[in-house]
């Protein structure tokens, strides 16, 4: 880049220093041409006024330049007086002439234009090459200049650009202290880089601990294929092994639920219409077949629209519905209205201190984290989806006890999606 750069710059100056010298040029010849020109006329009145004069002490024939000019003077048509140089042609069109009269007197002063003007081009032509020499000078130093602060970063910039793996995202550029375009696009990558390396070093830090949380309940069930390997196919070990494998089974399906929301945190959800009612009557019921000792009070609007993708809104169903079995106790109340969701228990609930660290991931109360399994994913998947969607999450304490969870739709959001 800066080779090509440097060769635009000797372009451009040698460019820019033709047009200048020619231009000069054809100004400098103008020019002269109409200053001797003006002189011969001045020094052919002069000397007609010295002629005519007889006190005058004026030198005539200082007034007339020997190399380049021929005076000729002429009374009743014949030639009475010549001075000048022999070698001009006096019928030459290239000749400027200039006459005068005075009584019976005439006056004729013929002028080499281009001899003439050579003593002056000597010297516009030395003023011509200083003043090219010093503009492409400057040029240079200027190009030099632009070179090291505005192509030089960009070159390192892009330097750093291709270079960086994910071995190295912690590369910065040292920020300028000038505070132009450049300095701004500094700070942008640098900036662009710290996001995208807080983002590999989280999504890292994720994919490490579900991998190591997927070997856990592999290596369990390896253990007790190897342990029915060793003493034979006896009932009771079998039905151990079945419903371990059961738990475990059940485990690694909500990682992988789990890892495949975690790859697509960044899609922009597009606003569907979630047929709210009938998904949270199926999900309830199916949840009252499969925990037939937990008591479910529904609450539900008919034909509640909300804007949200029908599988999404499942999702959060679930999550809310597994918390409440887990930690809920023996009943469980779910109310469907026109802009909220909301689910309660009967469990012990969730303190004031504990409502905004529930929704980060992984997190999980050291009330019960030793007597309920779970891996502190399905709320930080909840406020994910509040975030994509628009809508807000309240977290309540229950009366008389227990913990109430809504989901509050806007009235905003609902409008947007009905036009």
């Amino acid at each position: 880049m800066k080779r090509r750069f440097l060769l635009f710059l000797l372009i451009l100056a040698s460019t820019a220093s033709i047009l200048s010298i020619l231009m000069s040029g054809v100004a400098v010849h103008r020019a002269v041409e109409r200053l001797v020109l003006k002189q011969a006329k001045e020094r052919l009145d002069l000397i007609v006024w010295g002629y005519s004069a007889p006190s005058s002490t004026i030198d005539i024939y200082s007034l007339v330049d020997f190399d380049t000019e021929v005076l000729a003077v002429e009374k009743d048509r014949m030639l009475v007086f010549q001075y000048g140089t022999a070698r001009l042609d006096l019928s030459s069109k290239a000749l400027a002439a200039f006459k005068r009269q005075t009584g019976s007197f005439h006056f004729t002063l013929f002028v080499d234009k281009e001899r003439a003007k050579e003593s002056y081009f000597a010297f516009a032509n030395r003023t011509i090459t200083i003043t090219v020499a010093i503009f492409c000078l400057g040029f240079v130093l200027f190009g030099v200049f632009l070179l090291r602060n505005t192509v030089d970063p960009v070159s390192e910039l892009a330097r750093m650009m291709v270079s960086i793996t994910s071995q190295n995202l912690r590369v910065r550029l040292p920020l300028p202290k000038r505070k132009d375009e450049i300095g701004q696009l500094i700070h942008a990558f640098n900036k662009m880089m710290e996001e995208i390396n807080t983002a590999y070093e989280k999504r890292l830090q994720y994919v490490e601990d579900v991998i190591h949380d997927i070997v856990t309940p592999v290596q369990i069930l390896e253990g007790y294929r190897q342990l029915i390997e060793r003493h034979g196919k006896k009932q009771e070990l079998i039905e151990e092994f079945l419903e371990v494998s059961k738990t475990e089974l059940s485990r690694l399906r909500d990682m992988a639920l789990s890892l495949k929301e975690t790859r697509q945190e960044e899609r922009k959800k597009s606003v569907h219409s979630a047929q709210a009612s009938a998904i949270t009557q199926r999900i309830v019921q199916a949840y009252e077949e499969l925990h037939p000792s937990i008591v479910f009070h529904r609450d539900i609007t008919p034909d509640v629209l909300l804007p949200i993708d029908p599988i999404d809104l499942e999702r959060i169903i679930h999550i809310l519905l597994d918390n409440a079995v887990k930690y809920g106790g023996q009943e469980v109340w779910v109310r469907l209205k026109a802009r909220e969701l909301s689910v309660e228990d009967r469990g012990a609930g969730i303190g004031t201190e504990e409502r905004e660290r529930i929704f980060q991931r992984y997190y999980r109360s050291q009330e019960v984290i030793h007597r309920t399994r779970g891996e502190g994913i399905g709320l930080s998947i909840l406020k994910r989806f509040s975030e994509e969607y628009g809508f807000h999450i309240q977290v309540e304490t229950a009366v008389p006890k227990g913990c109430l969870f809504r989901i509050l739709f806007l009235r905003e959001t609902l409008d947007k999606q009905g036009s």
